[in-house]
């Protein structure tokens, strides 16, 4: 029993969250709302804030951004009251760990990405496209320790110059969608010094070349906020190279089956390579690739059961670059505020977690009888937060008469006002339904047939709506085509020697792109999409009446006429039922 409390009051010690960095920063600072719109992402993904974009917010808008952030914050800082002052105090001051991060992402120019623009930021040089003119300079960015280049023993030589390997991976390409570049991102342990983590990076670059015999670019990055986020981008081209150049693709990274498998492999590579140099350091950490599942599950089948009862923890949400970016600028952020209940969450499951093992018996001896035949779920809390949003958000059931109140808002607002066919059917329906719901109040049939009416009035809606969205669709098309051509004409006259030629491409792609927008438009409104358009508008008050009339003849009123002719079979074949000509 004392073992096992002493180790639970050291995982809760281990566990409990730190002091969020921006706690002590300015009040008003910390409640500003930064909108979408106020950050500016750079090429490659990093993002900075506008502070001509930063106004002070409404307090209600801090209301909602800011749920009880004050009191989670609070109880995130408190010590649990198992631990003492001075576990509280080494909870504070703890030294991080190493920690494991390696992810692998494509530089695609489907996603309007440059491999010489990711080159020049993550190598902070400059570097010049000569096909497009455009010149990125990141020799101004911060935190570049040094940059390493590693191909193939029979590469040639410009291999190792970032400017011409990566102009020459960009004209090796042909497709507008193509991806140019290959990203390794990995974490670097701060344990190791300079020296250290250039011999662990260039390990990890050799082993990758030796696999895929492409050209990589590694550039070490180290925090220039202060922490211990050392890390390194390796950036790789997507074709292996050979004495003659740039080859052939690594189709084994781009399938689904394979592609994985080697991501596996790389993943693993990466965690083998850092705990051997950390084991040449002498220190103990060590990382690991594997899911805080299956690392769990692995400890508990070789004993460690209490490591495997702290492994069994919720994983915290990623940040993202923009919600990191909000974060170090003291905004909070929704994210935030869910990893704030998520760590208080895994202090409180984990401390119960251990407490039910060591009430599990009495004597170690029996304990470990007990445990021999158990697993890992029979000690594990649930977590509620997770059960409960588990599947995502459940669709909130309507009610027949919420299912009635939006049928009315549609027909009435949406529908009656812009439908020229004849729809008498459904207009006794809506002048009858609030009578109708009154009177089959407790027939459970009746909340599915309003469903099913309101669904194809939804429909109709839409059907109705789509005409004047072209017709609107076309016109912003024609409008944005008009400046963009004033822009370039203007741009032609202030620069006629075409001294601004990135400006004068820019301005005629962005043209040329308006020019497929108006000509997309306009094909909307030729004469057989809209006689289309106007096929689906009559299906669509035929699908209404049709069901209507099932409504009149299923819930019949007490001295209200219905429709007694036989109503017809559903069919899944819509287009054969044509509108009513004239009233039922």
């Amino acid at each position: 029993m004392d073992r096992h409390s002493t180790n639970a009051e050291r995982v809760v010690k281990l566990m409990v969250p730190k002091k969020r960095k921006y706690e002590g920063g300015n009040e008003q600072k910390k409640r500003q709302i930064w909108s979408k719109s106020a950050l500016m992402h750079c090429p490659c993904g990093t993002t900075r804030a506008k502070s001509k974009s930063l106004k002070k917010p409404k307090r209600k808008e801090r209301k909602q951004l800011l749920p009880k952030r004050k009191k989670l914050k609070e109880r995130c800082v408190a010590e649990p009251e198992t631990t003492t002052k001075q576990q509280q105090k080494t909870t504070t001051e703890a030294t991080p760990v190493a920690i494991y991060h390696a992810r692998v992402k494509t530089i695609s120019r489907s996603k309007k990405h440059s491999a010489l623009a990711a080159a020049a930021y993550r190598a902070g040089m400059l570097i010049v496209d000569h096909r497009t003119g455009e010149r990125h300079d990141y020799r101004h960015k911060r935190g570049v320790v040094e940059t390493i280049c590693v191909a193939p023993k029979n590469a040639p030589a410009w291999s190792a110059q970032p400017q011409q390997l990566w102009a020459a991976a960009e004209a090796a390409e042909r497709r507008k969608d193509a991806a140019v570049a290959r990203e390794f991102e990995v974490a670097l342990p701060h344990e190791l010094d300079a020296n250290q983590r250039h011999a662990l990076v260039k390990d990890i670059a050799s082993a990758l070349v030796r696999r895929y015999s492409f050209a990589v670019q590694a550039s070490i990055h180290k925090p220039t906020q202060g922490g211990v986020n050392h890390h390194v981008h390796i950036l790789a081209t997507t074709r292996r190279i050979a004495a003659d150049g740039l080859t052939e693709k690594t189709r084994e990274l781009d399938g689904k089956i394979s592609g994985s498998e080697e991501v596996s492999w790389a993943r693993e590579m990466i965690a083998d390579t850092i705990n051997e140099h950390l084991i040449r350091a002498g220190v103990e950490e060590r990382v690991d690739h594997r899911t805080l599942e299956a690392q769990a599950q692995a400890a508990w089948e070789r004993g460690d059961h209490e490591e495997a009862l702290v492994l069994a923890r919720r994983p915290q949400r990623t940040l993202g670059k923009n919600a990191a970016a909000l974060e170090r600028k003291g905004v909070a952020t929704e994210i935030g505020n869910d990893n704030i209940k998520i760590e208080l969450n895994n202090v409180e499951r984990t401390t119960k977690a251990l407490a039910k093992l060591a009430q599990a018996s009495a004597s170690p001896e029996e304990l470990a009888d007990d445990i021999a035949g158990s697993t890992l779920e029979d000690f594990v809390v649930p977590d509620a937060d997770a059960i409960s949003n588990r599947g995502g958000e459940k669709e909130q059931k309507l009610t027949a008469e919420e299912a009635w109140s939006q049928a009315q808002e549609v027909w009435n607002q949406h529908i009656l006002p812009k439908i020229s066919v004849p729809m008498e059917r459904t207009k006794r329906v809506m002048a009858e339904m609030a009578e109708r719901v009154r009177v089959y109040l407790h027939d459970n049939a009746l909340p599915a047939a309003v469903k099913e009416l309101l669904r194809r009035l939804e429909v109709l809606k839409r059907r109705i709506e789509t005409p004047q969205k072209n017709r609107q669709s076309h016109q912003r098309a024609l409008d944005l085509a008009r400046r963009a051509q004033w822009a370039l004409e203007r741009t032609n006259r202030v620069n006629p020697t075409g001294r601004d030629i990135v400006a004068r491409v820019r301005r005629e792609k962005w043209l040329t792109h308006l020019g497929d927008c108006v000509r997309v438009a306009g094909q909307r409104l030729s004469p057989e999409r809209v006689r289309a358009d106007n096929d689906a508008i009559e299906i669509g008050a035929a699908e209404v009446e049709l069901w209507s009339r099932h409504v009149l003849n299923r819930f019949p009123i007490e001295g209200i006429a219905h429709d007694n002719n036989e109503e017809p079979k559903e069919s899944g074949v819509v287009l054969a039922f044509r509108p009513p000509s004239g009233p039922a």
